[in-house]
């Protein structure tokens, strides 16, 4: 017709299933189409010449696309939602822009490039998802729809946001995870209202210092930016807190020229500091820096320098320029010796270089005219630089003695004189009282064997301490202690150990060596974890750890008490001799860091736990063989799996992983690989290098595709890849000839590779609810084959009553068509098809075809492929209609069509030029075409049993006719053209049925 529009009255039509608008000029289909709850299927021109609504790629869908875009238009005037997942759109329909009110929409899984910019007119959205799309950029007009609350961007194609999107104010969340950002513009700092910022598996280098002052931002996930250098990789570990805290201190650096950068696992100092050149009091206290570059010469206008708590090992030859400097701390770090350039500072107030390894002090050092702190104590200093004591500005000096003259010379004098150290610069600081209740307390624990040190402010346990062997008691709450040194197994006495109230963040190893132990108590410090060695403590029964920031052992285990601590420690102790390690039903959210010190591990279980990453020390594991993690929330795995070239099982089922690492690949020793129920998109090409792998389960993810480097899997027994998007597969699936098992039920299938012929040991092929018409021909091929499942998929070929008398019988006609292949020639007979089979239109080299008695009722268009073919057989079967295709099969000389129900020969008979045989007995043609008489070749023509009333005279211009039979038929007379072509006997002889035919 010619129809433009339909009324939206059409959605009153409330038992509508179907409907066919093909051949009219509309260019919208009302929405009010999508609340027809009955409607099942729409059919309109395939090449949408007109429509515009729904778009094409929704029109290409088929039916059931077009209903579901039509029902979630008309739903969304209602619920101001909208959801157009995966629907294959390449650009946002207008409509839908226009939607009033609409608050909520999701384009997610689409083949979005760009946005329109009618996007601003969008003003009341709230929530827009646009993750898993090919965005390359965004328009600048997003940033006029000033509602939108939440704005996903995943897994696009972005390399830049526009400075305009800070203008979102009232945004909350932003997710640009898996982008190809590498910056992001310094105008974000203006979205105050922004709650969670995600920039996971981007490139960026450097994030902008306004990220500091986003006072609502409580979530910043950086993950896998592996060109981030900005904040240093260490803060961003420490979470979001600590990269606003680092970005806002270097930015307000610029005015306040004083930066404090305390705490944050800095592992160097980056470049930016440097550039700082007006800064004048730079702190980096408890830190993990290991050498100060030349660069820190640019900081001459530095008068306070803090490096206190590091692992610096020397300085730099550019310190000497640093003249400006009135306080310098240096103290925990590994300092071997100070540059003697040092002395000529000659503002130098306080220097500080406690608990390094110097040997000596600067022989100079009586230069530092202004100096009044030198406290250089826990160094290995055996003698002071001459005119020492001599600085009169001096007025505290703390040095470790190890030297008899060094001792007399600071008038402190000990009890015993093998004691030539001073007490702790903490005691000292208290006064002479204190210092001598100090020493007594020493000399009386010699004899009594317990030493209380409370309250002392100690930062670490004295030497002395660790020289009283016999001490069975100690006590050491609420003082300032950072650590434990290895020491502590010299006390090999001791039974209880007080250390409450402190600030130790981890226990040596060595405490496993104190055989004696019964009581370790802890409470109130910062211990991230207990060492395992302490389940070597057989007499220990009372183990107080609470008010910590432990992560292993497990809460769960912690609550339990000591014997579930111990028994927890000893299980990870004992699974390195004993190969195996089983953390399942544990509640783990962190991985156990102490599990990475294995190095006899064999197998590793973490089951149903809270587990998101793999540390990058798991490499350390290299006997690992099997690894169980299925039931936890791991999003991804490092790239350091790689190196347990051990492995041989892997699962990590039930997970979050959106990918797979390259050096997945060098897995080669890996038989089995399930990774089931992830979100995986993609796997990897470097998956093809695993020889080894027997058995890979890949159910339940997002994999549209499989790469072509899975036909490198030349052991692969079993493949599960159920319920997830594939298309298509590659043909290089055909080549896994050691396949027995292979599951693809629930994708989006619609077709198997040819090469599936040569999986010759495949025993179970099973791809039901996907979208496949046709079976390949070369499944006959599959000698070992014994379960094949296609439920659920819209099969034609082969027919429907073939497939579905199960698998003997599918095997069967395959074979028949492969066969007919190189022998030309297809014989069906007498087999239930039902249909003319579509598969026989591929085989254009066929000359003999044979379909009696198979049911079939029509003979289709796709003969016309058949042009070579001489003789074809559709004897005894329902056909009712033949195609006019069937007049291209220029070459066919016999055409039996008897015994059916054939009403009406299409004139494209006469393309037949080569026919000699044509039989149409018993069906009920009422007249033949006139065109027959330019069948030339035609030798025997039968028409007998039909309804004939009369015989066309270009039946006589059939000059090759040698035998017509016409019994049976309605006939009146024979026309004289027919009669003049044969004899008067043969004349007389055609007419005799007349008495039949009337």
């Amino acid at each position: 017709n010619y129809l433009s529009i339909l009324p939206d009255s059409v959605s009153q039509l409330s038992k509508l299933r179907v409907i066919t608008l093909k051949g009219n000029e509309m260019k919208a289909l009302p929405p009010a189409l999508g609340c027809v709850s009955t409607l099942e299927r729409i059919q309109v021109d395939s090449d949408a010449k007109y429509l515009r609504s729904p778009p094409p790629e929704v029109v290409r869908e088929g039916a059931a696309a077009i209903v579901e875009f039509l029902k979630e238009m008309h739903q969304a005037k209602k619920t101001r939602e909208i959801d157009m997942s995966a629907m294959g759109l390449q650009t946002l329909p207008l409509e839908v822009a226009n939607i009033v009110g609409l608050e909520k929409l999701s384009l997610a899984d689409n083949m979005l490039k760009m946005l329109p910019l009618g996007i601003r007119s969008m003003t009341q959205l709230k929530e827009l998802n646009l993750q898993d799309n090919r965005l390359l950029m965004l328009p600048p007009t997003i940033s006029e729809v000033h509602s939108l609350l939440e704005l996903k961007l995943d897994n696009n194609s972005l390399k830049v946001l526009p400075p305009e999107v800070a203008n979102l104010s009232a945004l909350t969340k932003l997710s640009i995870i898996d982008n190809k950002l590498k910056d992001i513009p310094k105008e974000i700092g203006n979205m105050t209202s922004l709650e969670e910022l995600s920039v996971i598996g981007n490139d960026l280098s450097v994030l902008p210092w306004e990220i500091g002052r986003m006072r609502n931002l409580e979530k910043l996930e950086l993950d896998n930016n592996p060109q981030l250098r900005i904040p240093p990789q260490p803060v961003v570990e420490k979470g979001t807190e600590a990269v606003k805290a680092f970005l806002v201190a270097i930015d307000d650096a610029k005015t306040s020229n004083s930066l404090d950068l305390t705490g944050l696992s800095l592992e160097s100092i980056i470049d930016e500091i440097f550039e700082l050149t007006s800064l004048t009091k730079l702190k980096l206290l408890n830190n993990k820096i290991t050498d100060v570059p030349e660069e820190i010469g640019n900081l001459t206008d530095l008068t306070k320098l803090n490096i206190a708590d590091n692992r610096l090992k020397r300085l730099p030859a550019s310190f000497a320029v640093l003249t400006n400097l009135v306080d310098i701390r240096l103290t925990y770090n590994q300092l071997e010796s100070l540059p003697e350039d040092i002395c000529y500072f000659g503002n130098l107030q306080s220097l500080w270089v406690s608990y390094n390894k110097l040997n000596y002090l600067p022989f100079e050092v009586r230069r530092l005219t202004s100096l009044t702190e030198l406290l250089a104590y826990d160094n290995r200093i055996v003698d002071l630089p001459p005119h020492l004591m001599t600085m009169s500005a001096l007025k505290k000096l703390y040095v470790d003695v190890y030297h008899l003259t060094i001792l007399r010379r600071l008038r402190f004098v000990m009890d015993d004189i093998e004691e030539v150290r001073t007490p702790p610069r903490q005691v000292v600081q208290k006064g002479p009282d204190v210092v001598l209740d100090y020493v007594k307390r020493i000399n009386t624990a010699r004899q009594t064997g317990n030493l209380v040190l409370d309250r002392l402010e100690l930062v670490s346990i004295p030497p002395e301490v660790f020289r009283l062997t016999q001490l069975t008691k100690l006590k050491l709450n609420y003082n300032n202690l950072r650590e434990i040194k290895p020491d502590i197994s010299k006390l090999s006495s001791l039974r209880d150990l007080y250390a409450d109230h402190n600030r130790l963040q981890a226990l040596p190893n060595d405490i496993g060596k104190l055989s004696q132990l019964k009581t370790l108590s802890i409470v109130n410090n910062e211990l991230v974890y207990l060492p395992i060695e302490i389940a070597g403590l057989m007499e220990l029964d009372k183990l107080h750890i609470a008010r910590n920031s432990l992560e292993s052992p497990p809460f769960e285990v912690i609550k339990e008490g000591t014997a579930a601590i111990i028994g927890y420690l000893r299980l990870i102790s004992d699974s390195n001799n004993q190969g195996k390690l089983d953390l399942r039903d544990m509640g783990l959210q962190y991985f156990p860091s102490e599990v990475c010190g294995l190095n006899k591990l064999k197998e590793l279980v973490l089951s149903n736990n809270q587990l998101r990453k793999l540390p990058s020390s798991i490499k350390n594991l290299r006997m690992l063989e099997k690894i169980i993690a299925n039931e936890n929330q791991f999003y991804a795995l490092p790239s350091q799996i790689g190196e347990l070239i051990q492995l041989r099982s892997l699962n990590f089922d039930e997970n979050e992983l959106k990918s797979l690492p390259a050096e997945i690949g060098k897995l080669v020793n890996l038989t089995y690989l399930s990774l089931g129920q992830n979100a995986l998109k993609e796997l990897p090409p470097e998956i093809g290098d695993m020889e080894m792998l027997k058995i890979l389960n890949l159910n339940e993810n997002e994999l549209a595709e499989l790469p072509r480097e899975i036909g490198h899997l030349l052991s692969l027994q079993e493949l599960y890849v159920c319920d997830n998007q594939l298309i298509k597969l590659p043909l290089e699936w055909g080549y896994l000839q050691t396949m027995k098992q292979c599951h693809l039920d629930g994708n989006r299938l619609v077709e198997l590779p040819p090469t599936i012929g040569k999986l010759q040991v495949l025993r179970t092929l099973t791809f039901t609810q996907n979208k496949i018409r046709r079976i390949p021909p070369e499944i006959g091929c599959l000698s070992k084959i014994q379960e094949l499942e296609l439920e659920q998929n819209p099969v034609q070929a082969p027919p429907r009553a073939v497939w579905k008398k199960g698998l003997l019988h599918i095997l069967e006609f395959c074979r028949a068509i492969y066969s007919a292949r190189s022998s030309r020639k297809l014989d069906l007979s007498e087999q239930e098809l039902g249909s003319f089979p579509l598969d026989v239109g591929d085989l254009d080299m066929l000359v003999s075809l044979d379909l009696t008695k198979t049911r079939i009722r029509t003979v289709p268009a796709v003969v016309q492929s058949l042009s070579v073919l001489k003789r074809m057989r559709v004897s005894n079967n329902l056909i009712h209609t033949l195609a006019d295709q069937i007049g291209e099969m220029w070459k066919l000389e016999h055409l039996h069509l008897n015994d059916n129900e054939i009403s009406e020969v299409p004139n494209t008979i006469d393309g037949l030029s080569h026919l000699i045989t044509l039989d149409l007995s018993n069906n009920i043609v009422t007249k033949l075409p006139e065109t027959i008489g330019r069948c030339v070749a035609l030798e025997n023509l039968h028409v007998d049993n039909n309804k004939l009333g009369e015989v066309t005279p270009k039946v006589g211009l059939l000059t090759s006719l040698k035998k017509l039979t016409l019994m049976r038929n309605y006939l009146k007379d024979i026309p004289a053209e027919i009669a003049n072509q044969s004899s008067e006997k043969d004349a007389q002889r055609m007419q005799a049925p007349h008495a039949a035919n009337c």
